[in-house]
């Protein structure tokens, strides 16, 4: 399930529609000078509908096409609607992806 169809709609985010904050998302931390994620799960604030945690923030998530979703700790911002393509095989430091079952 990607992080598209696990929020719930209309909502942008996958926690319902509140601003993006620290307790809900990793995002902007290259401009304050602390670079870097944090570990899966952090921040329960973010959490969706089912539970699902890190869809928005953290690390930019692999999905079907060679799109990366949902923005970076670097990002000065984050929404499920984000979108970056990249090649497939491209790693960085803000690239990731989830493993689900």
């Amino acid at each position: 399930m990607g992080p598209r169809r696990a929020r719930r709609p209309p909502d942008p985010y996958p926690w319902g529609d509140a601003e993006p904050s620290a307790d809900r998302a990793c995002f902007g931390r290259g401009v304050d000078g602390r670079p870097g994620g944090v570990g899966a799960g952090e921040r329960p604030g973010g959490a969706g509908p089912f539970g699902h945690r890190d869809l928005c923030g953290n690390v930019w998530e692999w999905c079907a096409g060679g799109a990366l979703r949902g923005g970076f700790w670097g990002a000065p911002r984050v929404g499920v609607d984000l979108r970056l393509v990249e090649r497939p095989g491209g790693a960085g430091a803000g690239i990731g992806f989830r493993c689900a079952r």
